[in-house]
């Protein structure tokens, strides 16, 4: 699931660097240093919180998935 997560992330980084002729090196490494920093700075105040943001993320991109794929093939029958 973490692997889908990343192909997104670049794939939507690859799509701003192409928008905004940044390199999209520059553009990650900016975007790892703060959620690096957001990442500690919750792990150590807010460790639960995290850990609930973390598994709902989880939970609605898994129940995206579902419908996608189910509305994907529903809608390649009908043809």
């Amino acid at each position: 699931m973490i692997e889908v997560l990343i192909g997104i992330g670049l794939s939507v980084i690859t799509q701003i660097a192409k928008k905004s002729k940044i390199d999209a090196k520059i553009i990650i490494l900016v975007l790892s240093i703060v959620a690096g920093g957001v990442y500690y700075f919750f792990k150590t105040k807010y460790p639960e919180l995290l850990e609930e943001v973390w598994q709902y993320t989880l939970w609605v991109y898994g129940v995206s998935q579902i419908v996608y794929n189910y509305g994907i093939s529903f809608f390649e029958k009908e043809k």
